[in-house]
């Protein structure tokens, strides 16, 4: 339960710094950032803390313990955003600590429910509930305003989630990235950019974080037809997905950092990483599987006619992102149509040869769908936002002038 909410924070917390990063905000400004009344903010996380630990299990029902612990930790977050009220975010996190409020006074606990497919059974046993924690109950028809209430397994994570929780999470995610944005126009533009070793670095950490994305996104859609595969198998497709994700961008990356003018250069190397990146990437799966005894990796070498489109897929990335890197308006939005019209094409090629080869099942070809629109939608993403960063480093580098200073007496 603790883990699945931390989970859910980090996951929140990412996309707002992303969100920031895309408005042209800069990191300075959360590290500049002075929050009011911290130690009520500290006393209502030790208290979620408390309801949280699976060691030390707290008396539950209805207004038991872990309930009025509930309550006071929401008023106490209630006292922290009054004092913090003209920040952004604020009033959507004052809207969701009342949503929870309401629902567990008038309950005497925060009732819970599945969140599962409508073919599922979505009942939930007092066993169950009492492994997430003493503050919850079982939601039932003597439930008042239940749709409030939380819901368990909500995106996949074992974490009970409410409608109080959801408007918390995005008044979150809008703070993050309202203080990035909100001092951006006072700070100097940097006069000099990052290394390239740098900028391919910051390239590799966010594509490994971008094969985790992309992997949690297609456990997502196994789980909604209801063909997840084992853990063996999970983690030999994840190895494989942060693989191919970590070469592939930092190779488009490294035409970008090489090009200086050059447009082929970015597509020289997109056309030479994506064949080896895949071929990697494959033998990485098959060595994971084989280690940890599981079925499911790929037999064989990669198919000729799968690495060329791949390889003119990737070529054609790194020249899209270097011509619209060099338009006045190639942002964050110009990447993303760049990589989200290579999906459409070559995606679209893909999965066409893949059907008339040999037709996948639904929810394979589904999954395949959503790797190839997404993906270099992603990778193009990433490029982009090593580079803000490097810019950001570089803007907060103390400047050095030159040039003698001339006083007066």
């Amino acid at each position: 339960m603790l883990l699945g909410t931390f989970l859910l924070v980090l996951l929140v917390v990412d996309s707002g710094v992303v969100l920031g990063l895309l408005r042209g905000g800069r990191l300075h400004g959360l590290r500049t950032a002075r929050l009011k009344a911290p130690p009520l903010l500290a006393a209502a996380l030790v208290l979620q803390l408390l309801l949280g630990l699976p060691g030390h299990p707290l008396p539950g029902g209805r207004w038991g313990i872990g309930a009025v612990l509930l309550m006071v930790s929401l008023l106490l977050l209630l006292g922290v955003v009054w004092a913090n009220v003209r920040l952004p975010g604020m009033p959507l996190i004052a809207l969701g600590l009342l949503a929870n409020l309401a629902v567990v006074g008038l309950n005497g606990g925060m009732p819970v429910s599945a969140a599962t497919p409508p073919q599922a059974p979505t009942g939930i046993t007092s066993a169950q509930v009492s492994q997430l924690g003493p503050q919850y109950l079982v939601a039932g028809p003597e439930t008042h305003l239940a749709v409030l209430g939380a819901r368990v397994g909500v995106l996949g994570i074992q974490s009970a989630v409410s409608v109080g929780d959801a408007l918390q999470y995005l008044g979150l995610l809008l703070l993050i990235q309202g203080l990035m944005v909100r001092d951006a126009g006072r700070r100097p533009k940097p006069s000099t950019s990052a290394g390239p070793w740098a900028t391919l670095l910051r390239v590799a950490w966010l594509a490994i974080l971008l094969g985790l994305l992309l992997q949690l996104a297609l456990l997502l859609v196994a789980a909604g037809f209801g063909t997840v595969a084992g853990p063996g198998s999970l983690l030999a497709e994840t190895f494989r997905n942060v693989s191919w994700s970590l070469l592939v961008c930092v190779g488009v990356a490294l035409g970008r950092v090489a090009a200086k003018g050059r447009v082929p250069v970015e597509g020289v190397t997109g056309l030479l990483a994506a064949p080896l990146a895949l071929t990697a990437a494959n033998t990485v799966q098959k060595g994971v599987a084989e280690a940890l005894n599981v079925a499911g990796a790929p037999a064989g070498p990669t198919p000729l006619w799968v690495l060329a489109l791949k390889a003119a897929e990737y070529a054609w990335l790194g020249l899209a992102l270097g011509w619209v890197g060099r338009r006045a308006w190639g942002g964050a939005f110009g990447h993303v149509a760049a990589g989200l019209v290579t999906g459409i094409v070559f995606g679209g090629a893909f999965l066409t040869l893949t059907v008339l080869a040999a037709p996948p099942p639904l929810p394979s070809l589904l999954a395949k769908g959503v790797n190839e629109l997404l993906f270099p939608v992603g990778c193009a993403l990433v490029v982009f936002i090593a580079e803000v960063l490097g810019s950001h480093v570089a803007a907060a580098a103390p400047a050095t002038d030159p040039r003698p200073r001339i006083t007066s007496a």
